[in-house]
């Protein structure tokens, strides 16, 4: 082991030193790694095993960054929902979470009967059960 001085609490180890004992901060995020002190051979965040990340951030995007405080990586992945009656469409990112909406129109979608439409509010069950639940 080579002389160094801990950038966090500047603490001067050297070949007489033990190493402190500590979690990196893949174990922040129970990922447990099998390097408990860094590589001197390469250059590395201080306190990082040099394992690569790997928190799951969406379906999409797992951070690939080496083991790091801070922010991860985010998602930019945007898709098309459409509303539950299916007369308008919007553009939702990943991370907004929404998975459905409602357009706040009238549904018009036609009855059982097939008569009559719906005159509710754009919704996600099925119009003759919304009319049951409101009698």
């Amino acid at each position: 082991m080579v002389n160094w001085t801990c950038p966090t609490c500047n603490f001067f180890y050297s070949l007489n030193n033990s190493k402190p004992i500590y979690n990196c901060y893949c174990e922040q995020y129970n990922k447990v790694c099998k390097e408990k002190w860094f590589d001197t051979s390469s250059i590395i965040i201080p306190h990082s095993c040099g394992l690569t990340c790997s928190k799951k951030i969406c379906e999409h995007v797992t951070c690939d960054l080496p083991c790091h405080p801070g922010p991860h990586l985010s998602c930019d992945y945007e898709y098309k929902l459409q509303c539950y009656c299916k007369k308008s469409t919007k553009v939702f990112s990943c991370l907004s979470g929404i998975k459905t909406f409602s357009c706040e129109m009238i549904c018009g979608k036609l009855l059982n009967c097939n008569l009559h439409k719906c005159k509710s509010i754009c919704h996600e069950d099925e119009c003759e059960k919304l009319l049951l639940d409101n009698k």
